[in-house]
């Protein structure tokens, strides 16, 4: 494995790790546990106990632990950036040495801006004091860096071959085309997890004392559409699996074994982790899982699909 190789694999497994963190952050209610940007309390390095905080904030609503979760966050993006950015610099000098397509260091260098992004975007979340289209918003660019970080990772390995003047078989363009079709839908079904998320914040602040299993009655169209598309997304999610395990490919692509085997597992888990955010009044255990597994399962399945269009490239 090369050093381009393993910075980039190290990035993208710490980007997966950092939304794990967010998700724990904002199921803890730790979103504002520093309420400013970039310094916490006007600190660098956040106080402990509320007898350290600077003139001009309240004493009474400060939380220890709250404020470290948070600045934990900040802290843990920091050291991805920085991975990244590292990664970006492998990328770049690989491409000029003619080790790496350029391709990779494009690729990279989009991932590295849109981590500034992702920084400002942090910063005005803060400020918006948790606007859910910001936080969305927030999370749909982790996911594109993450696609961005998977396909670098993919290229590393894998030189873009000529496609082959043979026509792919019939069962690998199936394959493809609901590995595809599942990956749009788990797609829709991040945008739909965070839109019913940001409106269970809405309602939550509009009746504190609205209990927290019955929120979920009051979020409406998009909770039902949410579980709507989960189930055709479990439905696709299958049938991809079952036509790629036919496929002669199936014994010969370690990655494609994985990828699809780890996809169908986590539609399973989804589905069980969502069943209890349904009936057993959002665990915030459950909250953290059910964002982790869905950003796990769209990385497999974007890798499911790179390695069914490499099969296309080979004739039969």
């Amino acid at each position: 494995m090369t050093r381009l190789q393993r910075l980039i694999i190290i990035a993208t497994l710490a980007t997966q790790l950092l939304i794990i963190v967010g998700a724990t952050v904002r199921a803890s209610g730790a979103g504002l546990g520093c309420p400013d940007w970039p310094k916490c309390f006007g600190l660098w390095i956040p106080p402990t106990s509320a007898d350290q905080l600077p003139p001009g904030f309240d004493r009474e609503a400060f939380n220890a632990q709250k404020t470290w979760t948070e600045y934990g966050n900040r802290l843990a993006g920091v050291t991805v950036g920085f991975l990244i950015l590292a990664a970006t610099i492998a990328a770049i000098r690989a491409w000029r040495r003619k080790e790496a397509s350029r391709l990779i260091a494009f690729e990279m260098i989009g991932t590295i801006l849109i981590t500034g992004g992702q920084a400002w975007l942090g910063g005005l979340v803060v400020k918006k004091e948790l606007d859910p289209r910001f936080v969305t918003l927030h999370f749909v660019l982790a996911l594109v860096m993450l696609g961005l970080l998977v396909h670098a990772a993919w290229l590393s390995f894998h030189t873009e071959k000529a496609a082959s003047t043979a026509k792919p078989s019939q069962g690998v363009r199936r394959a493809l085309c609901l590995a595809l079709a599942t990956l749009a839908l788990v797609s829709v079904q991040v945008v739909l997890g965070a839109i019913v998320r940001g409106t269970l914040e809405i309602v939550a602040s509009e009746d504190p004392l609205l209990p927290r299993g019955d929120r979920l009655a009051e979020v409406g169209f998009s909770d039902w559409l949410h579980r709507k598309v989960a189930l055709a997304t479990l439905i696709a999610g299958i049938g991809a699996a079952w036509m790629t395990r036919r496929l002669p490919v199936w014994k010969h692509s370690r990655i494609l074994r994985f990828s699809t085997t780890g996809s169908v597992l986590l539609l399973a888990a989804q589905v069980g982790v969502g069943l209890t955010l349904a009936y057993w009044t959002l665990p915030a255990i459950s909250q953290v899982a059910h964002i982790s597994m869905a950003t796990a399962l769209w990385s497999l399945l974007f890798l499911q699909c790179l390695a069914l269009r490499a099969s296309t490239t080979v004739k039969d």
